[in-house]
């Protein structure tokens, strides 16, 4: 391997002489030499700035640092197409990201340069080093876990509306506004049996003015979690074939299993039970496969169960199944996904029973390796087992996903979230509920450090709101913890 890298990076000429370092000249080169002392200062000033971010991309790249290595040489590519250094260290850096196919067309593109013998044996070698290297992941399993560790606070609080009903004592048997049109007097028996015909004489009744209020209830708790990870990844070393279009097949699996332990708290935000902690798990499976085609096409197949516990009592089990296709727009892409799925709760709570079908539309924006924006939307109906929880979602979402540049926090990843949901009841009728539609915000926020190749230092953030409509109540909900993660 570093035979050929040398044998590339020194007999690969340079076709922007400004880039190397010169050679002596002899009086025969006395004219080239008075044309180059007469080029502008300005386009010199610019080809000595792109061979220094080229030293700089180099450098990047012995060090290991890939990612930042494109980041100079994805605008220097852009500016000199052809120059061939310049491909060179893009093909060095995606097969080290192994990105063969990137990797594949650089090498392709330096094939229609204007090579020397010697070059072109190079580049032979460039092209069977990117083929062995590629056929050596297809054909691999990969086995990982991760461990991590959660501390955090949480704080819930609703402001919901309440009815006081205040009894006033109406000695004369009626409500008001009730009252029958009569001529008589009220100590008249033909009143009497007009208003009660079954009764003698009235009894003392009641009727009720109606006072409302806003009721606030708000709970803040510490807690911490740990959660165990294991993932394995396959890549199948030959392609498939399907419809005539050759097919490279990945198979990828996920189980976690979550505990968090925090404090139970009644509705004054007191600790009811300082020895007795709530708890709660949740099993998560995820198995499903990639199919990808040589023009980036990509088809996925996913089946994820998600198991609740509380108080080591099951609550809720879910089960999805999502098919998704994804073709590539220039170098961002777009993804169709349909979801089919259901809920099952347990218990008290089983009426909330419900089947799920959802479909997706998002479009990916690929800025450069470092930053990335998702947009998307979703459409979701709810079909519940007691027909009060029958509705339709509309979602909103970006994100956007970040990685820090070479720099003091070099290596810093993490993403931002933004959500909208309105939820709209199949029943909506004031005199049956008292709400019939629901609106969602949230923001949620990560940040990840990594301490060592294995250790990571993070933050997670969230902040969510739900309004319902009538000004039937509004529930708000913050979290903030730190994670240390290990995984080997």
């Amino acid at each position: 391997m570093l035979k050929i890298k040398q044998a590339i990076l020194t007999t690969i000429t340079d076709i922007f002489p400004v880039f190397c370092q010169p050679k002596k000249q002899t009086p025969a080169l006395l004219l080239p030499l008075t044309v180059f002392l007469l080029t502008p200062p300005q386009l010199l000033a610019k080809e000595n700035s792109s061979a220094e971010l080229l030293k700089q991309a180099i450098s990047l790249r012995k060090n290991n640092q890939y990612h930042q290595a494109l980041e100079l040489l994805t605008p220097l590519k852009k500016q000199h197409g052809n120059h061939k250094r310049i491909n060179i260290e893009l093909a060095f850096n995606y097969i080290n990201l192994n990105d063969f196919h990137l990797a594949s067309d650089i090498a392709a593109h330096i094939a229609t340069l204007n090579l020397s013998t010697n070059e072109r044996k190079t580049l032979a070698a460039l092209k069977q080093l990117i083929k062995k290297k590629e056929k050596k992941q297809r054909a691999s399993h990969l086995f990982t876990t991760q461990l991590s560790t959660y501390a955090g606070i949480e704080a819930f609080s609703s402001r919901f509306p309440v009815d006081y009903y205040i009894e006033v004592v109406d000695p004369s048997g009626f409500s008001p506004g009730n009252q029958p049109e009569l001529n008589t007097a009220y100590d008249s028996s033909s009143y009497y049996d007009a208003v009660y015909p079954e009764k003698s004489f009235p009894v003392e009744d009641s009727n009720y003015i109606i006072e409302t209020s806003t009721a606030r209830e708000k709970k803040q708790s510490r807690y911490h979690a740990q959660k165990v990870k294991f993932k394995h990844y396959y890549r199948h070393d030959k392609k498939l074939r399907l419809f005539a279009t050759p097919l490279l097949f990945s198979w990828r699996n996920q189980f976690s299993y979550y505990q968090k332990q925090g404090q139970k708290k009644g509705l004054d935000n007191q600790v009811i039970d300082q020895n007795k902690k709530l708890s709660y798990r949740q099993l998560k499976l995820d198995t499903g496969f990639n199919l990808l085609s040589d023009s980036l096409w990509l088809f996925n197949f996913n089946f994820s169960h998600r198991g609740h516990y509380y108080d080591n009592k099951q609550l809720l089990d879910e089960d999805k199944l999502m098919l998704s296709a994804s073709m590539p727009i220039n170098k961002n892409r777009l993804t169709l996904a349909v979801t089919k799925g259901k809920k099952s709760y347990q218990g008290l709570y089983d009426f909330h029973d419900s089947q799920l079908a959802s479909v997706a539309l998002e479009y990916s924006l690929n800025f450069n390796p470092m930053l990335k924006l998702h947009l998307g939307s979703r459409y979701l109906q709810n079909n519940a087992r007691d027909v009060y929880n029958n509705y339709d979602e509309q979602t909103f979402y970006a994100r956007l996903n970040y990685a820090l540049p070479p720099g003091p926090l070099f290596g810093l990843t993490g993403f931002i979230t933004v959500n909208y949901h309105r939820l709209m009841y199949e029943i909506d009728d004031p005199s049956l509920v008292n709400w019939g539609r629901e609106y969602k915000q949230s923001i949620a926020a990560t940040l990840q450090y990594p301490l060592t190749e294995n250790l990571a230092l993070g933050i997670n953030g969230h902040i969510s709101r739900n309004n319902k409509n009538r000004q039937s109540g509004k529930d708000d909900w913050q979290r903030i913890e730190a994670f240390l993660s290990y995984q080997f």
